[in-house]
């Protein structure tokens, strides 16, 4: 029988926990789904190149298969064929498909830019192939938009990964999503940096070397949480990107809902479902330094085995 060891620091008043007897196999999705974008040259030469755009892209789509992604699930747009119309048509497809216990993941490689609003307000725009930089609003997908197209995917959680330096994350209005994250590789204004010798953008190498990692390490999967990935990746993003008196990109984790069951897995891993009930008014749960729960009587997680740090 496998149990997890729990630690309690700090003795909230009347805190009980409670882990199951029994693990099963980790299966806490029905289906897993994705779109997968990558751009190196675009239609408009006012935009400068990129040089692994696809080249990361597909090396996600065979790290997505080894992680429960069937082929026929992931739709994979590459340069040319990654236009406005077939990303919001790809979207619209999977709007359809994936149901309310999926996963659906995005991953974006490519360009993007941040426009000023006369009111003060970002809005974050992505360059699909044909996108022009005199047109924002009508040649690009904007962070906006993919907030309203997400909404009406009613998967029981959501994670964008874009590879591109992006603002106007959090213009968010009355969504209701059960959990959508998003980990960006830079933020408003920022340049992405690539590099012939990585032979990958800076996040898409860190990105990619950390899947790699947790396939093939045994009880490494919980470095693949967003938390995790941004804590890793961000300073060394930053460091990577560094180039005279540019001061880098800096990686931006923006999260919605309640994310609690981990987006990645390997299928083969235990999961258990901890509780922890009779939690006092007014009173704030941290497990591994994250609050978890302020307030709540009760808060459930599955989780894989090992140590957890529960305050």
């Amino acid at each position: 029988m496998q149990y997890i060891v729990l630690y309690f620091v700090l003795i909230l008043g009347s805190i009980s926990e409670t882990l199951s007897q029994q693990s099963s196999t980790a299966n806490s999705f029905d289906s897993s789904w994705a779109i997968v974008v990558g751009i190196d040259k675009y239609q408009n030469t006012i935009l400068h190149s990129r040089y692994y755009g696809s080249t990361d892209a597909k090396s996600i789509t065979k790290i997505l298969e080894g992680l429960g992604f069937p082929r026929g699930n992931i739709k994979l747009l590459l340069n040319e064929n990654a236009t406005l119309d077939n990303v919001r048509k790809s979207f619209v497809e999977m709007s359809k498909v994936v149901d309310r216990n999926d996963r659906f993941f995005v991953y974006w490689a490519g360009h993007g830019e941040t426009e000023s609003t006369g009111s003060g307000k970002d809005v974050g725009y992505l360059f699909p192939f044909n996108g022009e930089k005199n047109a924002l609003a009508q040649t690009c997908i904007s962070i906006d938009e993919i907030y309203r197209i997400t909404d009406k995917i009613n998967a029981a959680q959501v994670l964008f990964m874009i590879d591109a330096c992006v603002g106007g994350l959090k213009n968010v209005k009355n969504a209701s999503w059960k959990c959508l994250q998003i980990l960006t590789s830079g933020s408003k204004g920022e340049l992405l940096v690539e590099n012939k010798q990585w032979k990958h953008s800076a996040f898409g190498k860190l990105l990619i070397e950390q899947f790699k990692k947790a396939q093939e390490t045994p009880n490494q999967y919980d470095i693949l949480l967003p938390s995790k990935l941004h804590e890793y990746i961000s300073p060394r993003v930053t460091e990577m990107s560094q180039q005279g008196a540019y001061k880098g990109q800096h990686p931006q984790l923006v999260t919605f809902g309640n994310c609690q069951t981990p987006f990645f897995y390997n299928r083969d891993d235990k999961m258990y479902s901890l509780q922890i009930i009779d939690i006092p008014e007014s009173s704030k749960v941290f497990i591994n330094g994250r609050l978890v729960a302020n307030g709540k009587y009760e808060y459930v997680q599955n989780v894989f085995s090992g140590n957890y740090k529960i305050e």
